[in-house]
């Protein structure tokens, strides 16, 4: 019988490699995605880099060159703190927000077609199963 360990190994592939063909048209890796989508979840804060850092679990110097890549592609933009210049906040620009609203709608159909076949009900499961080996994960990752 199949590990569920190497099963999702190999659906987590399948999904990169599918997003890299999503994202191959934009000029922008899927570290840069997770960064914009992140951005975005958060556009009631005030996210700034080790916000990304956090949330990503990479080091500094790699969100660095992240951002550095994405605002020289005119999807992000550093703005100052209105209290405190010092502080620099991630702001995405127009062209990220139209970036992100063509790149859901493709998401969203990988995922319909990826959920052929599966109730409501069973979506919800999944999800349920999903965030109970995640929370397993992190308990056991934390607990060491």
């Amino acid at each position: 019988m199949e590990h569920i360990g190497y099963l999702i190994k190999k659906i987590n592939k399948e999904l990169e490699c599918s997003k890299n063909g999503n994202l191959k048209g934009y000029d922008i890796t899927a570290q840069q995605f997770h960064i914009i989508m992140f951005i975005s979840k958060n556009s009631d804060k005030n996210i700034c880099q080790k916000d990304v850092e956090h949330e990503l679990e990479i080091k500094g110097a790699t969100v660095s060159g992240l951002l550095s890549r994405l605002e020289n592609n005119g999807y992000l933009e550093r703005v100052s703190d209105e209290a405190d210049s010092r502080y620099k906040y991630l702001k995405l620009t127009d062209k990220a927000l139209k970036f992100r609203e063509e790149i859901f709608k493709s998401v969203d159909l990988f995922e319909s077609k990826m959920l052929s076949g599966f109730s409501d009900e069973e979506v919800d499961l999944l999800r349920n199963y999903l965030h109970r080996i995640q929370d397993n994960i992190l308990k056991e990752k934390y607990n060491d």
